[in-house]
Parts: structure tokens; C-alpha cells; sequence
């Protein structure tokens, strides 16, 4: 379903930023590539050259120099590109949408990785329509 139709003027004038987009150029570059244009760090700057991390069942996650640069450097604006696609894909086994292999045109199911709850509230509640020029969301329960 192309829930476009359900925007509101300001959501359907948005438009992409430049230095989001010279983001994604710039993270197709080779590693010597230096820009000044997107104020991203110096990754060998980062403090944390290699993390373990002990999961529920006693086994080991281990992130490398090369992983630890990639998970605290800026990245494009729906998230790493790898993490996209495996929720993606994990997206598809578990719950089969139906709009998964429609063109983005045709209503594409999407997904944008946020740093928390209010990030994606803040992106998402103002986006539709409101009718009848209302301001109020009635809710069941408490919230804010």
C-alpha cells in the first residue's frame, strides 16, 4: 500500500539532505578519502580499538578495530547498510509482508534503523494528514 497519499504537505515537500547524501557517497570512497563536508571524525581518534561482549548462552561477540570504527562513525540516513538488509530479510521470514517485492512507487514495505523510540516518534507522528485541521490524538491509556 503507498501510504504517500496519507502525507501531509510538509512530509510530501520534504526532500533529501545534501550533506546526508554526500554521506552515503562518501562511505563508498576508499578508506584514504577525506572530506570536510559531513564533519565525520577521525576514526583512528576513537577511543575503543576492540570490544567482547558475553551473550545470554555464554558465547562470545567479538567486535574488531575495523567493526568499532564502522559502528561509531556517522552512517547513512536509514542506518548501516548491512544492518538494514539483515532486518530486512529478518523482516521477510518473520512476518512475509505483502508489499516486500512491490516497487518503491507501488507502496514497497521500507525500513529506517533510529537511535531510539523518540527519534522514530518524532519522525513518524508528524507525517500524516490530520484531518479536519485537529491538533489531538485520542489515545486508550496515558501518554505523552
Amino acid at each position: 500500500m503507498n501510504y504517500a497519499r496519507f502525507f501531509n504537505a510538509v512530509s510530501k515537500a520534504r526532500v533529501a539532505s545534501p550533506i546526508r547524501e554526500l554521506t552515503a557517497i562518501q562511505q563508498r570512497g576508499p578508506p584514504t578519502l577525506i572530506s570536510l563536508a559531513s564533519g565525520m571524525p577521525n576514526t583512528d581518534m576513537f577511543p575503543f580499538t576492540q570490544a567482547s561482549i558475553t551473550l545470554p548462552d555464554d558465547s562470545q561477540l567479538h567486535l574488531d578495530q575495523k567493526l568499532i570504527k564502522r559502528a561509531l562513525q556517522y552512517s547513512q540516513t536509514p542506518g548501516i547498510p548491512e544492518l538494514v538488509q539483515w532486518l530486512k530479510a529478518l523482516q521477510v521470514q518473520l512476518h512475509s509482508p505483502p508489499t516486500y517485492n512491490l516497487t518503491p512507487e507501488q507502496g514497497q514495505t521500507d525500513l529506517c534503523v533510529t537511535t531510539g523510540s523518540q527519534e522514530a516518534l518524532s519522525k513518524t507522528l508528524p507525517m500524516p494528514e490530520v484531518p479536519y485541521g485537529a491538533d489531538y490524538v485520542i489515545a486508550s491509556h496515558h501518554a505523552y
